[in-house]
This record gives structure tokens, C-alpha cells and sequence, in this order.
């Protein structure tokens, strides 16, 4: 794909693409690697809170309620030759453990057949008690059973605020925290913070960097256990090479049923 066709993405219509274009043409190398970044970063909604539709919850699953929202903030486009600030919104759905203790937010993408989460979170009440991985078993029962996509996208960053309404995170947050791995020989380090560390050590879940250049390095890519046989060898091989599985690692299978009764 040529640099024009990615960024068509980013427009409302053809002048706005067009002028930018042109502008990213006559600036030198920094200028224009400032400029794309400006637009990328830009067109992602900077999020300051949801609004959900108690109305539209229901009970999906044996012990998930699903809901839908809004996800509201701002976000910069460009347009009549330069970037404006413009207040958003997003579609968004949330998903909670019929128990309360933990729960994601996140939007699909019918386009692009991929389901990129926002938020996943434990209840502060029941955190320390091995969760995660339900959670993480839920969210890709969801995903992948549930509403068909292919993939689960999402970065391993600490949110601006909490679905369980707690209080900021500290500034020396165990997420943040870093992470290093060597390869067996020893030879070959790799580097992460704890919170990515958490998700790469789940089944499925990669770094999407290994087959996405522009992708940042703390987002991840959750992929469809069939998905993922088909495959080519260079693309499985990439994934599994950019971030090491415990030698133990062996693929769960996706049963709603199992892995929600706890």
C-alpha cells in the first residue's frame, strides 16, 4: 500500500487528503515525519469518559452482561490547511462479569472484521486473585464467539480514568514498571513494561508491531486461534519470534463454559 492510499483514512473528503498531501511534499524529512504523526496521533478520539444506555443491557453468555455507549473526547483533523480540535464520539460496548469484578470497553470494527479494546479492568475489590486470565478468557470468548471477529487490538497503557471509578493511578505504577526477557541462549533480550509483559503472556496475544510497521510498541494483537493455522509460516514465525511464550505455553481452547465457571 502507497503512502496516499494509507492516509486516505484520515480525511473527511478528497481536498482536505489533497492539501495535505501536498503540504507533505514540499517539507523536508523532519517537517513531514512531524506531520504524520500529528495526523495519526490526532485522529484517535483522546477519550475523557463514557455514556452507556442502562436501556440496551442484556445478559449474553451464562455470566456476561453487555451494554452500549458512547466513548466521548476530542480528537484533531486536518482540514482547511491546517489541524482543528473538535469535540468526538465513538461508538462503544462494555462488557461486565455478571459479579462485578471485572469488565472491558471496546469497539468493533465490522470493516477490518476486529473488535480494539479500550479499557479492561479488575474491580479494585477483587484484584490479587488471579482474574486477569478470566477476564482475558471472556473478553476473547466475546470477540471471537460472540460477535465473529478476527482479531482483538489494543495497547497495554494505564487508562485516564476507571470503569470502577478509582481514584488516579500513582506515579510509580507496577505497569509501567519494565520488563526484560532473554532468549534461551541468552543471547537475545527482550524488553517490555510489566503490563505488556501480562498480555504477551497470554495465549493468542502478540505484539502487533511483528506484522505492522506503524503499530506502537506497547500495542498487542489478539488473534483467532483458526486464524492464526492459516497463516504463512514468515507471519506465524514473526509473531511468535517477536515476543517469547513460556516454554509451557500451549494454545486454551475457546469454551465459554469453562472458563467462566470459577
Amino acid at each position: 500500500m502507497i503512502l496516499e492510499d494509507y492516509l486516505l483514512r484520515f480525511f473527511e473528503d478528497a481536498k482536505s487528503h489533497n492539501d495535505f498531501v501536498r503540504l507533505l511534499k514540499s517539507s523536508d524529512e523532519k517537517k513531514a515525519a512531524s506531520l504524520l504523526n500529528e495526523l495519526i496521533d490526532g485522529a484517535k478520539v483522546q477519550l475523557a469518559e463514557f455514556r452507556f444506555s442502562e436501556a440496551s443491557e442484556k445478559t449474553i453468555g451464562q455470566s456476561l452482561t453487555v451494554m452500549d455507549g458512547v466513548g466521548v473526547g476530542v480528537q484533531s483533523r486536518f482540514r482547511s490547511s491546517a489541524f482543528h480540535r473538535s469535540e468526538a464520539q465513538i461508538p462503544v460496548i462494555k462488557v461486565t462479569d455478571s459479579k462485578g469484578r471485572f469488565a472491558f470497553v471496546g469497539q468493533i470494527h465490522t470493516k477490518e472484521n476486529l473488535f480494539y479494546l479500550i479499557l479492561a479492568e479488575v474491580a479494585p475489590d477483587f484484584r490479587r486473585e488471579g482474574l486477569f486470565r478470566h477476564l482475558y478468557k471472556a473478553l476473547c470468548w466475546y470477540a471471537f464467539d460472540e460477535i465473529g471477529v478476527s482479531s482483538i487490538h489494543g495497547r497495554a497503557a494505564i487508562p485516564r480514568f476507571s470503569l470502577f471509578g478509582e481514584a488516579a493511578p500513582a506515579s510509580e505504577d507496577w505497569r509501567l514498571m519494565p520488563e526484560l526477557l532473554w532468549d534461551e541462549l541468552n543471547t537475545r533480550v527482550f524488553r517490555s513494561t510489566q503490563l505488556l509483559h501480562l498480555w504477551l503472556m497470554q495465549a493468542n496475544c502478540y505484539m502487533r508491531s511483528a506484522i505492522d510497521e506503524v503499530a506502537g510498541s506497547d500495542e498487542f494483537i489478539i488473534i483467532k486461534p483458526e486464524l492464526f493455522q492459516c497463516l504463512g509460516q514468515s507471519e506465524r514465525r514473526k509473531l511468535e519470534d517477536a515476543y517469547p511464550k513460556p516454554r509451557t505455553h500451549s494454545p486454551f481452547k475457546l469454551d465459554f463454559k469453562s472458563a467462566l465457571e470459577y
